[in-house]
């Protein structure tokens, strides 16, 4: 594990994160009917919250090799884009998805000197 410094593009990280969260639920709670709007409302953001807490977190308590953080972060955020999208809010999934590209590519490039300093 590597100590992350908190720099501008770390805090939009972050926002995106809580972003996707409630993109995910928003769609759970709008695609779908009340028993199961339930469930996948609250079960969406749950599972990525979980996912992203294992693997992918500064504090993870496992180990992950590179590339499997940076695709549990293409699943959440790429999740994210596409419940926008499927709920009817294609300019807001197109600039979610912009903004998560630039600060997903200059975060992971940011952990990768870290991890070969």
């Amino acid at each position: 594990m590597t100590d992350v410094k908190i720099g501008p593009f770390a805090v939009l990280g972050f926002v995106l994160e809580l972003a996707a969260l409630t993109a995910l639920g928003y769609a759970g709670f709008s695609q779908f009917a009340p028993p199961l709007s339930v469930l996948v409302g609250l079960g969406l953001p749950l599972l990525a919250i979980v996912l992203w807490g294992l693997l992918r977190a500064p504090r993870r308590p496992i180990d992950s090799p590179f590339w499997v953080r940076i695709a549990v972060e293409v699943l959440v955020m790429g999740g994210a884009v596409a419940a926008l999208a499927l709920s009817g809010l294609p300019v807001l999934a197109a600039a979610f998805a912009v903004l998560a590209i630039v600060a997903g590519v200059v975060n992971a490039r940011a952990e990768l000197r870290a991890e070969r300093a």
